[in-house]
C-alpha cells in the first residue's frame, strides 16, 4: 500500500457534480478496457457529517460511488479544520475488512490520495437502515449481517488471530488521532457536562443537571473514555451506527468507515445496537400500540445472540491465543458490560449532543419529541449506572425496557 502521509497538496480541491462527473468518466469501473462510457452525470447525495459524496452514471449503464473527504466537518462548516487523510484511513479499512467479510463492504475501484477520494460501488440499490426504520420498514438480514461483521472484523484483527508483531504493525498503519479525538469529545466527554456541543431543549435541561450530577453515570463515563483512549484491542469501524449501514432484503453492506481504529472491542456492537433502541423508543413513544417498536427491541437482542454466539465460536478455534473456559466467560462477560456503558453514552449523546438521530429529531410533535428523549436519556443514564454488575447482555436489554417504559 502506498505512503501516504502529506495530504492535501495543491492539487487538492472539492468537486462539484460536474468536475466529479469529468473525473469518473476517466477512472474505473466507468472507463473499461478502454472502452468510451458515453455521456457521464453525477449527483451529489452526501448527508452525513464530514464528506462529498457522488453517485455516478454513465450512458453505457455502468455506475459507481465518488466520496471525497472535505477538509473540514460539513456539519459545521469550515470553522472546524479536519484531515482529509481520513479518506485514506477509511479505504485501508476496506481493505482489511475485503479479506475478512468481503460481502459486508463496498468494492473500492479506483484511489487518489491527492484529491483524498475513492471511487467505489454504487450501492443506490440499498436503503440507509436508519431511514427505513424511521419509516417503519425492517431489514430481515440487519442483526445476522450487522453481527457478523462486527465479531469478525473484531476478532480476526485481535491477539486471538494475529501474531503481535502483525498485529501492532497493523495497529501502527490505523493510527486516526483527529477523528478519534472527536469520538472521545462527542461521545465520551461533552454530553456528560454542561459544553457547548450539547443542544439541550428547555424542557430535558433539569434531567441532564440530574445526569451531570449523577456519580454513578460520572465514574462510568469515566472508565468507558479510559478504555477508549488506552485500549487497542482491535481493528473497529469507530461509527458503528444505523445511519453507516445500507441494507435491503436479500443485502447488507457497512459503510462510513473513516472513524476505523484499533480500540475497544464492544464499542462497535454497543453503538449499534444503542441506535437500534432508538429507534424503538421512538417507534413506541409516537405509536405504543403499534408493533414495530417490538420488532427492533426482537432485532437488538438478535443481534447481540448472533455477535456473542460468533464471537465464542472463533474464540474456540483462535490460531494464536486460545482462552481457557473460564477466562473466556470472563472475556465474554466484560464484553457485555463495555458493550452496555458504550451503548447508553451513545444514546445520551445522539439524544443531545452534536450529531443527533432522525429517528428522534424526526418526530414532528415536540411534547411527543419531548417525551421520546426523555425515555432516551432515562435509558442512557440507566445503562451507564448499571453497565458494570449486569451479568449478560440480556439484562441490558431488560435495563432498556424499564427504563425507557417500554412496557411489552
Amino acid at each position: 500500500m502506498e505512503s501516504e502521509n502529506t495530504v492535501p497538496d495543491r492539487q487538492y480541491a472539492p468537486l462539484d457534480e460536474s468536475a466529479a462527473a469529468a473525473y469518473a468518466a476517466t477512472r474505473p469501473p466507468l472507463r473499461r478496457d478502454g472502452s468510451d462510457p458515453g455521456e457521464v452525470r453525477a449527483h451529489e447525495v452526501g448527508d452525513g457529517n464530514l464528506n462529498l459524496v457522488f453517485i455516478i452514471t454513465s450512458q453505457s449503464g455502468r455506475s459507481c460511488a465518488l466520496k471525497q473527504a472535505l477538509p473540514y466537518v460539513r456539519l459545521v462548516g469550515e470553522s472546524w479544520p479536519l484531515t482529509i487523510q481520513r479518506n485514506y484511513l477509511e479505504r485501508q479499512a476496506y481493505e482489511v475488512y475485503t479479506t475478512i467479510t468481503p460481502d459486508l463492504v463496498p468494492s473500492i475501484y479506483h484511489a487518489d490520495p491527492r484529491q483524498a477520494l475513492f471511487i467505489m460501488e454504487d450501492l443506490s440499490r440499498l436503503s440507509i437502515v436508519r431511514g427505513g426504520l424511521v419509516k417503519g420498514r425492517m431489514f430481515p438480514r440487519l442483526a445476522e449481517d450487522v453481527a457478523r461483521f462486527a465479531a469478525e472484523t473484531m476478532v480476526h484483527t485481535s491477539d486471538f488471530y494475529l501474531e503481535s508483531g502483525e498485529k501492532k504493525r497493523l495497529a501502527a498503519r490505523c493510527i486516526n488521532p483527529e477523528l478519534c479525538k472527536i469520538t472521545e469529545d462527542l461521545v465520551l466527554t461533552d454530553p456528560f457536562h454542561d459544553a457547548l456541543s450539547n443542544e439541550i431543549e428547555p424542557e430535558l435541561r433539569p434531567t441532564m443537571e440530574t445526569l451531570w450530577q449523577d456519580t454513578r453515570v460520572q465514574d462510568a463515563t469515566a472508565r468507558l473514555r479510559y478504555a477508549f483512549v488506552t485500549r487497542a484491542e482491535a481493528l473497529l469501524h469507530g461509527d458503528l451506527h444505523s445511519g453507516s449501514v445500507m441494507a435491503n432484503s436479500e443485502e447488507t453492506k457497512i459503510v462510513d468507515a473513516e472513524f476505523a481504529f484499533f480500540g475497544p472491542m464492544a464499542l462497535d456492537i454497543g453503538m449499534f445496537i444503542a441506535n437500534l433502541w432508538m429507534s424503538a423508543i421512538a417507534h413506541h413513544t409516537t405509536r405504543p400500540e403499534d408493533p414495530f417498536a417490538r420488532d427492533i427491541l426482537a432485532q437488538a437482542d438478535r443481534t447481540w445472540r448472533c455477535f456473542v454466539a460468533r464471537v465464542e465460536a472463533l474464540l474456540l478455534d483462535a490460531p494464536v491465543w486460545r482462552l481457557p473456559d473460564g477466562a473466556r466467560r470472563d472475556y465474554l462477560l466484560a464484553l457485555a458490560r463495555d458493550a452496555a456503558g458504550f451503548a447508553g453514552a451513545e444514546i445520551i449523546r445522539r439524544t443531545i449532543g452534536l450529531a443527533r438521530v432522525a429517528d428522534l429529531e424526526s418526530i414532528a410533535d415536540r411534547p411527543t419529541r419531548l417525551r421520546a428523549k426523555t425515555a432516551a436519556l432515562a435509558a442512557g443514564r440507566a445503562l451507564l449506572r448499571e453497565s458494570s454488575a449486569i451479568d449478560a447482555f440480556e439484562a441490558a436489554h431488560q435495563v432498556v425496557r424499564r427504563s425507557a417504559g417500554l412496557a411489552f
